[in-house]
């Protein structure tokens, strides 16, 4: 690559948004943001993401239905018409820019540290003890290719 490109300057607040698909669908999970800055105000060097939080206060239910609207299904719909439909996680991660939120980057697998929050918030207390039995042991779909 001789080729460098500079897409644009997004200014806002980050958030992460974790959505369950089976490819058309999708059950969007509660949002998360991670620690950017070790300073209070957004000070000091960045942290690497070295803690995060849920819920937040930013990912109204408004706020919500736009990442779900304008991110997560337009990105599912795209993945099938291209011959790649995605089951599982796909997460997004987002900036919420005066212009409604924007897409910073997507991954498929929960991020540490948001993924903590996100589970913790997300099952139940009397849930919590009981989640990784029942989780281990469902089969796993395996591909033919």
């Amino acid at each position: 690559g001789a080729e460098v490109r500079v897409e644009e300057f997004m200014e806002g607040e980050e958030l992460s948004v974790f959505a369950l698909t089976d490819g058309t669908d999708a059950l969007v999970m509660r949002a998360a943001q991670d620690h950017k800055r070790i300073g209070e105000g957004d000070t000091g060097p960045n942290t690497g993401g070295m803690g995060a939080y849920a819920p937040v206060a930013i990912a109204t239910d408004a706020v919500m239905a736009q990442a779900l609207d304008r991110v997560i299904r337009p990105t599912l719909a795209a993945m099938r018409a291209e011959g790649s439909p995605f089951t599982g996680l796909l997460y997004a991660g987002l900036m919420l820019t005066a212009d409604g939120p924007k897409v910073v980057e997507f991954n498929v697998r929960f991020g540490d540290p948001e993924a903590q929050v996100v589970l913790l918030a997300t099952i139940q207390p009397w849930q919590r003890q009981n989640f990784v039995s029942p989780s281990s042991s469902a089969p796993a779909k395996r591909s033919t290719d």
